[in-house]
């Protein structure tokens, strides 16, 4: 009777597994150092460039580097699937192609699929540069998008899962969804909420800042989190 009003998580027990040990070798691979002195960043950020076009872009894309505490050097930016400034590219030169960063003109106007996609070329790349491809090999990129929302700029991948089009010409008018990424938005926002756990986070304001679903899965997940002390993931 009294297990009916047991908190539990806000994911299956195979997903917060997943997320937590996930989380656990990524503080093993690149330093739970990294977590602690990161903060969220939040889109309301006034320091974060605005975009409008490719050297805007380029910006970014360095500001996010520095953000994430990462070299990820040789990464390249693409619009429209041609390489525009070539010379832009960092002078890191690894075995194996660059890694690119695919965009369009009209991301630009999509802050949160455009630093979603940012980052995640700068994860991959990180992940390239220090040989731990091959034991990723089997997630299907699950960790490459964990690793942003590691190192502080989760809440852009979180809220670009489900993008939204509409169009209005005054004749016709259409709407549509696409999906980006892999990884759904209740890990998110549980990888949030043990990310704010274990930094001891004082104010979460930033969270209003999330999409539903991963708002919820976030408030509850830091919620259990805080009652039960049931996860691997930790300073220890």
């Amino acid at each position: 009777m009294f297990g009916l009003f047991k908190i539990k998580p806000p994911i299956a027990p195979k997903e917060k597994a997943w997320t937590e040990f996930r989380m656990a070798w990524l503080a093993e691979k690149f330093g739970m150092s990294r977590l602690l002195e990161t903060p969220t960043l939040s889109p309301e950020y006034d320091g974060m460039p605005h975009v409008s076009n490719y050297e805007e872009a380029q910006l970014l894309l360095d500001f996010l580097r520095t953000w994430m505490k990462l070299d990820a050097a040789y990464v390249q930016l693409q619009v429209h699937g041609h390489v525009v400034a070539p010379d832009s590219i960092g002078t890191y030169e690894p075995e194996g192609d660059p890694t690119v960063v695919m965009i369009h003109e009209q991301d630009f106007e999509h802050r949160n699929v455009l630093v979603a996609a940012m980052a995640v070329g700068l994860a991959r790349q990180a992940i390239a540069e220090r040989g731990l491809q091959a034991e990723l090999a089997t997630d299907g990129g699950w960790t490459v998008e964990l690793l942003p929302v590691f190192l502080g700029l989760g809440l852009f991948p979180a809220n670009a899962t489900v993008k939204d089009a509409y169009f209005d010409t005054g004749s016709w008018s259409s709407w549509s969804v696409s999906r980006r990424g892999n990884l759904p938005s209740r890990l998110f926002g549980y990888a949030l909420a043990l990310r704010a756990m274990v930094r001891g986070d004082t104010s979460t304001e930033w969270s209003a800042s999330l999409r539903p679903d991963a708002q919820v899965s976030f408030e509850e997940g830091l919620r259990y989190l805080e009652k039960t002390k049931d996860t691997v993931f930790s300073r220890e």
